[in-house]
């Protein structure tokens, strides 16, 4: 994604920055724009997603196989303020056959 992209909101860098506000918002934005599928990895309901989110507050960092993209993995992590919020996610990105 080029900077100042757009990216669905369950993507790998989005889900790292999800896991870290409140349910409630997450909840508000999967009713606003839904969960469309890009690919047959495409994360498509709220349960799946919850799920993924705790995941990724564990193990801090999340990872995404060819959610938007066939043939592309991708692992990013939350950059956090010193207020403990997550404020964006630093990513790295490469073929999924490697």
């Amino acid at each position: 994604m080029r900077s100042g992209g757009k990216s669905a909101a369950y993507s790998a860098s989005e889900k790292a920055v999800l896991a870290h506000v409140p349910t409630a918002w997450v909840h508000e934005i999967t009713e606003r724009v839904g969960l469309p599928k890009e690919t047959e990895q495409t994360i498509h309901d709220e349960e799946t997603l919850f799920d993924e989110l705790a995941e990724i507050r564990e193990h801090g960092y999340a990872l995404g196989v060819e959610e938007q993209s066939s043939g592309v993995r991708a692992v990013r992590a939350p950059v956090m303020g010193p207020d403990g919020d997550a404020f964006g996610a630093l990513s790295a990105t490469g073929p999924a056959n490697r």
